[in-house]
């Protein structure tokens, strides 16, 4: 349904209520006609009613007054004359007589014509009363010289109360139809009077005959004729309505009760209402017609027009036009205020949805930093090189970030500027060529990076291309298209170390809650930077010795244990060299620990310095470590020649046997170097640098001349041997286990004693017969503690 149709329908709606209200008009006016006519009706008869009383209670009296004169009883002739009199001066009676107590008449004012009545059947002749009691009877007397009457009786008691005679009168009923006729009865309307047992006695118009529908109505009230009550109310009769009254005349006191019955037929009023409701229907829908044609051409003038402009305005709306307008301007003053409201409604919405629109923007771009949040955490967690980590992170942001691009510069303490660590993005020739230093005096310490490693804190720039502090790179920010740019410390255990630098082409892209969450990202990127450093350093003192920065055993093993895989499928000889400052500790000892590290820093120097491209082994920088306080360790591949080893042992000895020099001194060196071959000493790591050592300390300390030595296992076992007397010898002191035994010298020549010799000698529990121990061996093992100990025996 269109809107012109709901405009129709909504005046047709507003017009109901009329038809309804003409309609219940209408029915109050039936109402009023049915009540008008039951209150015409009811005054009727209770006029009659009156009127009919009245005659009734004149007739009362005049019989009550004549049965107080006896005289008038006498004689009929006196009686006869006395009532004419009496009757000419009573027009209300038609007839005034005396009745004996035998039943006869005994005199009349008019002659009955042979109508003598018989009343001794009447109850006066049949009971006794206590007292005079007049009497209606119940049947009308035949016409009197052409008059319908209705009889009343009054007795005369005697002192035993009983009748003797019967005073009567008879009253007419012709006033009925006289009164009915003064009454302006309505068209079809009639009276009637009927007596307590419904008998008609008196109709008007016509009293000779009753019509059927009458007879029909009478007998349809006479329940109502019982009970001296007024009723009043409505009948149908074949279709049609009437409006019925019944008085009763309040005579039963008297003897008798009758009633007064006025019929009104409602058909005409009723159709004259009809007929008015008709005709104003008529008009109302003449009216009705003409306002509904108004209505459909001023409303399309004056509503469908500019509602049609609001339509269309509202569809364009719908469709995310939301510049339109109406300026409805002209029109009705309802239109043009919804017109104006809802040009206001279309200004707020399309400003809500502007903010909206940036509110999605903002929040699309808080959801991208998340993301990069995210993305940054698991790199750091997962990546464990700085460069890589600052690559990553730039990457991140350009990427997830929208960006345009992004770099990470850190600070170059020596020469006061910032060195790009990483950038990522479609700029890279323009970064490359940025350079930012932290002196605010010079043009390139003034940008948003500068600032922002000087102050600690967050620079930005939503506006590049109006903002004075990035004209040094004015260019290049505008042949990128930049229009916001931000730059953020990145703080290392609290100091700063450099910078990260973002750059996009959306204007305005920095607020508050972005620049929160991105200065979270340089610190999650910074703390990053901070657990790197932390393994670092972790992994170097696990790996790496503290003064000279060479592996250490840990990572020299490693290292070996690699080069031993290797060579293992290749199967190729390797070497291991172990180098000693043996007087490190007396230099120490002598000249401090600063001029001993010093010597150990200028060994380190020189070993990862030494090249031996001509043996085709390179730098042995990455081979070399220092293993304990004053020794060395470095691999050699591609051994299998021991000619080789030893004259690369011979040079590596003559570039470290050289003085240091120190700043108090130089410091001569006695180095000894110590070989090991795989496979041909050992196949394992541990046994290779033992046996390179046991060479370094053992071999080259029993041949003090010699300061390079292959490892032997001869020696090797010796040793092993002599340790485990040294350690005999000890425990033998300890036990007190050494005894002497004497031995003379004779001299050949006479054959004397001349002196004798003590030996000092142990049991050897293993073998269960006394060893010998030689001064040699006491003095090699132990010092001078088994020498001493050993010494004192003798004199003890």
């Amino acid at each position: 349904m269109g809107l012109r149709s709901r405009l129709l329908a909504l005046i047709a709606l507003a017009l109901l209520p009329a038809f309804g209200l003409m309609y219940f008009i209408s029915h109050i006016e039936h109402d009023a006609v049915r009540a008008e006519a039951e209150r015409y009706a009811l005054t009727l008869t209770q006029k009659e009613a009156v009127n009919q009383l009245k005659t009734i209670y004149e007739a009362r009296t005049a019989l009550s007054i004549l049965a107080r004169i006896p005289e008038i009883a006498q004689s009929a002739d006196v009686c006869t004359g006395f009532l004419r009199r009496y009757i000419d001066q009573a027009p209300h009676l038609a007839n005034i007589g005396i009745i004996q107590s035998d039943g006869h008449l005994l005199c009349s004012s008019v002659p009955l014509y042979g109508h003598d009545p018989d009343i001794s059947t009447l109850p006066y002749f049949r009971q006794r009363v206590p007292r005079p009691r007049f009497i209606l009877s119940d049947r009308i007397i035949a016409p009197l010289n052409g008059r319908r009457t209705l009889v009343a009786t009054y007795p005369v008691l005697d002192t035993q109360g009983t009748a003797r005679r019967i005073l009567f009168a008879t009253l007419p009923l012709d006033w009925f139809s006289t009164a009915a006729s003064h009454a302006q009865l309505p068209t079809g309307a009639f009276f009637s009077l009927l007596d307590a047992n419904g008998h008609v006695l008196a109709h008007y118009p016509d009293s000779t005959r009753l019509i059927p529908h009458e007879q029909i109505l009478l007998h349809n009230i006479q329940p109502h004729t019982r009970t001296a009550t007024p009723w009043a109310g409505r009948t149908q009769i074949d279709g049609h309505e009437w409006a019925v009254t019944v008085t009763g005349l309040n005579t039963h006191a008297l003897g008798h009760g009758l009633h007064v019955i006025v019929a009104i037929p409602m058909t005409s009023p009723l159709q004259d209402a009809d007929s008015r409701l008709y005709w104003n229907f008529g008009v109302l829908s003449t009216f009705a017609l003409i306002t509904l044609i108004l209505a459909w051409y001023g409303g399309n003038l004056l509503i469908l027009r500019p509602i049609q402009r609001l339509a269309k305005a509202a569809d364009m709306i719908a469709s995310g036009r939301y510049s339109v307008r109406t300026h409805i301007l002209a029109g009705p003053r309802e239109i043009t205020a919804l017109g104006d409201a809802f040009d206001n409604m279309a200004g707020a919405l399309e400003e809500r949805m502007r903010q909206d629109e940036i509110q999605k923007q903002r929040i699309t771009r808080l959801n991208r930093i998340y993301h990069i949040l995210s993305a940054i955490n698991g790199a750091i967690i997962r990546i464990r090189d700085r460069d890589q980590l600052l690559n990553e992170a730039c990457r991140i942001v350009v990427e997830l970030g929208h960006l345009q691009f992004a770099w990470i510069g850190l600070i170059e303490p020596d020469r006061d500027a910032l060195r790009i660590a990483a950038l990522a993005g479609n700029a890279e020739a323009f970064v490359r060529t940025i350079r930012v230093t932290l002196d605010p005096g010079q043009p390139e310490g003034q940008g948003l990076v500068g600032e922002a490693i000087r102050a600690g804190e967050c620079k930005f720039s939503n506006q590049v291309s109006e903002d004075p502090r990035l004209n040094k790179w004015r260019e290049g920010l505008d042949d990128a298209g930049i229009q916001s740019a931000a730059a953020f410390p990145l703080k290392v255990h609290g100091l700063t170390v450099g910078a990260l630098a973002l750059y996009t082409s959306e204007p305005d892209f920095f607020d508050e809650q972005e620049l929160t969450l991105l200065n979270e990202l340089a610190a999650d990127t910074a703390l990053g930077l901070e657990h790197i450093e932390k393994d670092q350093q972790i992994s170097f003192l696990a790996n790496r010795d503290t003064l000279t920065r060479l592996p250490n055993r840990n990572l020299f093993e490693d290292r070996l244990r690699q080069e031993l895989r290797r060579f293992h499928h290749n199967t190729v000889q390797m070497a291991v060299l172990a180098i000693s400052v043996v007087n490190y500790p007396r230099i120490n000892d002598s000249k401090g620990r600063a001029i001993g590290d010093q010597v150990l820093l200028a060994v380190a120097a020189r070993l990862e310095a030494l090249d031996l491209s001509d043996e085709s082994q390179g730098l042995l920088k990455d081979r070399v470590a220092r293993l304990g306080n004053h020794d060395f360790c470095l691999i050699v591949g591609d051994a299998a020649d021991p000619a080789y080893i030893e004259a690369l042992s011979e040079k590596i000895h003559a570039t470290l046997a050289e003085s240091v020099k120190t700043e108090r001194e130089a410091v001569d060196l006695d180095v000894r170097i110590g070989a090991a071959l795989y496979p041909r000493d050992a196949r394992q790591v541990d046994d290779l640098i033992h046996h390179a050592l046991f060479a370094t300390h053992i071999q080259t300390a029993v041949s003090p001349h010699s300061r390079i030595a292959f490892y032997s296992a001869q020696e090797d076992t010796a040793a092993q041997n002599r340790d485990a007397l040294e350690a005999g010898l000890r425990t033998a002191v300890e036990r007190q286990e050494f005894y002497l035994e004497y031995q003379p010298r004779v001299n050949a020549k006479t054959g004397t004693i001349s002196s004798a010799e003590a030996l000092i000698q142990k049991w050897t529990r293993e073998i269960g017969q006394p060893a010998k121990c030689s001064l040699g061996l006491c003095r090699q093992s132990g010092g001078g503690f088994v020498v001493h100990a050993v010494g004192g025996a003798p004199v003890q």
